[in-house]
C-alpha cells in the first residue's frame, strides 16, 4: 500500500501515513464519502486544532498520532549537494596562481579566486579535499606574490640609487676635468695635455729622414759584412741575457743566423710625418720580414724540450733546438705562427737644436728588437720559468699532433 499525500510504501496495516502525518484508509474499508459526513461544528472548541487529519472522525473513529517532529522528509525535498565544479576551479586557478606568483598581477588575481571559490563551496556544505588544496595553493601564492612585490621594489630602489649615483660621479668627474682643462690652458699647458698635432714639413727635412734612415736599413739588406757583425753581436748578446750563454756557444753561428734573417728582406718608405712638439716618424714597409714566426716556432720546441727533461744549462742541445726552429720555421709548421711576410714598422726622429732631425735611438733600439732579436726575451722567460703556462700551451697545441720529428736525436 502507498501513501496517497507522499507516495511512501506503507505497512497494509497502517491507518496514517508516518512520513507526512496523513490519514490512510485500510485497505478494504469503504471511502469515506464527504456527502455522508456530519457537518462541523462552527461553534470553536476549546481543544486545540491538530494538523490535517488530526482530529476525530466521528465517521470512522479513528484519531491519528500526531506527526513526530523526527521523521524523515520526502526524497523530493532532500537538499541538494554541493556542486564539485567550485572544487576543480578552485583547484586549478590555485595551482596556477602559485605557479605564476612572480609574475604578481597575475598571480595574485589567480589565487584571490581560487581562496574564494574554495569558501563558497564550504559554505554550501562542500567537503572535497580539492577545494582545501585549492585554497592552500592560493594562500601560498598570495604570500609568494607579496615577497615577489617586495624584492622587485627594492631591487629597482636599488638601481635607481645605483644609477643616479653613477651619473653623479660620472658629472662630477667631467666637471673636475673641466677643471684641470681650464687650469692647464691658464697655465699655457695645453699642447702637454693632448695629442701633438701634425705640421708639414719641408721636402728638405724629409729628404734629411729618409737619408738616414737609408744609410742604416740599406747595409743590412745588402748584408755588408760590417752590419751583419754587428747585427750578429747583438744577437748573441740579447740570447746570452736569456740563457746565460751566446749563440755561439750553443753552437750557432749567429753569422749565418743573421744573414739567414736578412736573406731576400727589403725595405719601402711609405710615409713621413712630423708633429709640433718636435718629432717626427717615418714608415718603412718590410717584406720577407718572418721573425715574429721564427720566435714562435723556437719557443714551442723549448716548451716540448723543457716538458720531455730537456736540460736548459746544455748548450749544444738548446743550439740544436734553435736550428730546428729554423726548420719548422722554413717547413711552415710553427703552431700559431701566421707567417706573413710583410710587416710594419715606424721609425721615430726628433727635433735637435739646430733644427735638424735625428734618430730617437730608444725607439730605433725597439725597431730592431722587433725586426732582428733571436728571442722575445719577456716571453722566453715565461716558457723557461712557468711551468703552468707550458703546460696550458702544451694543451693548446699537443706535441703529438704539433711536433712532428723536430727534436728527434735531442730529447
Amino acid at each position: 500500500m502507498f501513501c496517497s499525500s507522499c507516495g511512501n510504501e506503507l505497512p497494509d496495516s497502517a491507518t496514517f501515513c508516518p512520513f507526512c502525518g496523513a490519514s490512510v484508509a485500510p485497505r478494504g474499508a469503504a471511502d469515506p464519502s464527504p456527502i455522508n459526513a456530519p457537518e462541523p461544528d462552527p461553534i470553536t472548541s476549546d481543544e486545540p486544532s491538530g494538523p490535517a487529519g488530526a482530529h476525530s472522525d466521528a465517521a470512522t473513529g479513528t484519531v491519528p498520532p500526531p506527526i513526530t517532529p523526527d521523521a524523515p522528509m520526502a526524497p523530493g525535498n532532500a537538499p541538494r549537494p554541493a556542486d564539485d565544479h567550485l572544487a576543480i576551479a578552485s583547484l586549478v586557478c590555485g595551482i596556477i596562481g602559485l605557479l605564476f606568483s612572480p609574475s604578481i598581477i597575475v598571480g595574485i588575481v589567480l589565487c584571490i579566486i581560487a581562496v574564494m571559490l574554495a569558501r563558497s563551496y564550504t559554505q554550501v556544505g562542500g567537503a572535497s579535499v580539492m577545494a582545501k588544496v585549492g585554497k592552500i595553493c592560493g594562500l601560498v601564492g598570495l604570500v609568494c606574490s607579496a615577497l615577489a612585490l617586495v624584492l622587485f621594489m627594492t631591487i629597482g630602489c636599488s638601481a635607481f640609487t645605483l644609477i643616479a649615483s653613477s651619473a653623479s660621479q660620472t658629472t662630477t668627474t667631467r666637471a673636475v676635468q673641466s677643471d684641470d682643462v681650464s687650469d692647464t690652458t691658464s697655465d699655457d699647458m695645453t699642447s702637454t695635455a693632448s695629442e701633438p698635432e701634425e705640421i708639414e714639413l719641408t721636402e728638405a727635412e724629409q729628404q734629411e729622414m729618409t737619408d738616414e734612415l737609408a744609410a742604416y736599413l740599406d747595409p743590412l739588406m745588402a748584408q755588408d759584412d760590417a752590419a751583419v757583425d754587428e747585427l750578429a753581436d747583438w744577437c748573441n748578446d740579447r740570447f746570452e741575457a736569456v740563457f746565460g750563454y751566446t749563440l755561439d756557444d750553443a753552437g750557432v753561428d749567429a753569422q749565418e743566423f743573421a744573414r739567414w734573417m736578412l736573406e731576400d728582406m727589403s725595405w719601402e718608405e711609405v710615409g713621413i710625418y712630423g708633429y709640433d712638439d718636435g718629432t717626427a716618424s717615418v714608415s718603412v714597409e718590410f717584406t720577407n720580414s718572418y721573425h715574429s714566426d721564427f720566435q714562435t716556432a723556437f719557443e714551442y720546441l723549448i716548451e716540448v724540450y723543457i716538458d720531455r727533461g730537456g736540460d736548459i744549462a746544455d748548450e749544444q742541445k738548446v743550439g740544436r733546438v734553435f736550428k730546428a726552429a729554423q726548420e719548422m720555421f722554413y717547413y711552415g709548421d710553427a703552431p700559431g705562427a701566421d707567417y706573413i711576410d710583410t710587416t710594419w714598422q715606424s721609425f721615430a726622429f726628433t727635433k735637435q737644436a739646430d733644427g735638424s732631425y735625428a734618430p730617437d735611438e730608444d725607439d730605433w733600439e725597439y725597431q730592431r728588437e722587433e725586426l732582428f732579436d733571436p728571442v722575445r726575451t719577456d716571453m722566453m722567460d715565461t716558457v723557461l720559468h712557468n711551468e703552468d703556462y707550458r703546460e696550458t700551451d702544451l694543451e693548446l697545441y699537443p706535441p703529438e699532433e704539433c711536433l712532428g720529428d723536430y727534436l728527434d736525436g735531442i730529447i
